[in-house]
């Protein structure tokens, strides 16, 4: 072995050797950790000696990267779980808590308007751990403004989803309050863990399209478009879930679906308006 890579190979055994469970494509590895010296060589005016690259944060973050099994619950213990506490400590309550640190993966681990992960401009220039508690804090201080949690056992929430100006709508809300509720929650829970938080944050949270837009470091339209499938998915499944419990009753029970598919058009009607125009943003500075 040459000089020049005797010391590549040791960086890449002591980076693996951090991770003995996960595998971690060597090209995915060696792109972020050259990456991470060619910034730190500009912010240190000159080259950077492998010994001051971070190769354990690189190597876990190269394997969730690339999907490799078990990359993500590692990173989640190694360095998210580890902010936890300081965002319990302000304040948020435990789902909303969640949703900060479901920002947070999006925002640092997944491409964003055809532009890389978050994560290589940052991997392996110091304490990762660190930096990911600042911008989950950072996060988290932005949805204090409302405590809300989708809980569809809450009276209150099922209200929201169901809201409407229709005169019938008491008709529904007597005869197929359960019904209904039922179907909206098996939807909700049919969507992904992506999808429920931003319902969460959008629907319940009250953040617009240019908070989302910020919040995962993405163009507005971006936001509009998630949200905008979301509508979609969520209205076919609370359609196909009502469908199969309206086939086990009467027939005096069709008319209610149709008054419930109306329900939901002008309550989600209300809150997707604002996909046409832009709205003042509401995050704290």
């Amino acid at each position: 072995m040459s000089e020049s890579t005797e010391p590549q190979h040791a960086f890449w055994l002591s980076s693996a050797a951090a991770w003995p469970a996960l595998a971690c494509n060597p090209e995915t590895f060696w792109r972020v950790t050259e990456r991470c010296r060619e910034l730190l060589a500009i912010e240190h005016g000159g080259p950077v000696a492998y010994a001051d690259v971070n190769g354990r944060d690189i190597y876990v973050a190269a394997a969730v990267l690339d999907g490799q099994p078990g990359a993500q619950a590692a990173f989640d213990e190694a360095f998210l779980r580890p902010t936890r506490g300081a965002l319990a400590r302000t304040g948020l309550n435990e789902a909303a808590v969640d949703d900060a640190l479901q920002i947070v993966r999006e925002r640092m681990l997944l491409p964003h308007d055809g532009q890389p992960p978050r994560i290589i401009d940052v991997v392996g220039q110091g304490d990762l751990t660190a930096l990911l508690r600042v911008v989950a804090v950072r996060t988290a201080l932005n949805l204090r403004r409302s405590d809300a949690r989708l809980d569809l056992e809450d009276d209150t929430v099922f209200e929201k989803l169901v809201s409407s100006h229709n005169p019938e709508q008491d008709l529904l809300k007597k005869e197929a309050r359960a019904l209904l509720k039922g179907a909206i929650k098996a939807a909700v829970h049919s969507l992904s863990q992506r999808d429920q938080a931003l319902l969460r944050l959008h629907f319940f949270h009250q953040l617009t399209i240019d908070d989302l837009g910020k919040m995962y470091d993405v163009h507005r339209a971006t936001a509009a478009r998630w949200l905008g499938k979301i509508h979609e998915q969520l209205d076919v499944a609370t359609r196909s879930e009502l469908a199969k419990r309206l086939e086990t009753v009467n027939d005096h029970f069709e008319s209610v679906m149709e008054l419930a598919h109306s329900s939901l058009r002008s309550s989600f009607h209300q809150v997707w308006n604002e996909l046409a125009e832009p709205t003042p943003p509401k995050l704290t500075p």
